[in-house]
């Protein structure tokens, strides 16, 4: 878990493939794009993720799979965390509304088909809802936005849930 296995991409001879382990059995691959190669077969000089641009192999690892480790741990040892699959928190949540229909309830866990996100779920009315979570190196992304924790996400979620983008 959080190990980074980096390869020759199959799409091109100008990129490369992270293959980042995020938990057991799941893995998320980032493609990275290579500019100023000396020749087909070296690592080129700028190594692109999106708008990131590393110098080496070795500064990507720190500065993007590193931070993304970090924030795969906080998510794992939040207070709503559930290392459940989603039908089963969505099953939680339900009994949680029944016995107290006054209440809000949410709580995150892996979105399973999609390595690499987290799923906030939750239920207002009856009817489970969820909202994607990015992982990335600057922290939480939910929509456009991203956020430094995950409690600045969820407190973000409590005041505007009924406005926030999915």
């Amino acid at each position: 878990v959080g190990e980074a296995l980096i390869r020759p991409s199959l799409k091109s001879s100008d990129s490369l493939a992270v293959h980042w382990v995020i938990k057991a059995g799941s893995i998320k691959m980032i493609e990275v794009q290579e500019e100023n190669k000396d020749t087909e077969s070296s690592i080129g000089k700028k190594l692109k993720i999106k708008d990131q641009v590393y110098g080496s192999i070795d500064e990507l690892l720190g500065r993007h799979i590193s931070p993304m480790n970090d924030h795969v741990e906080k998510l794992m040892s939040h207070r709503k965390w559930m290392d459940l699959p989603e039908d089963e928190v969505d099953e939680k949540l339900k009994e949680m509304k029944q016995k107290n229909p006054a209440g809000t309830y949410y709580q995150i866990c892996w979105l399973e088909m999609n390595p690499g996100y987290a799923t906030l779920r939750y239920v207002m009315n009856t009817a489970p809802k969820h909202y994607t979570i990015g992982i990335t190196p600057k922290g939480f992304a939910l929509g456009a936005k991203t956020y430094k924790t995950l409690d600045k996400l969820l407190d973000d979620f409590k005041k505007n849930s009924r406005r926030m983008q999915h």
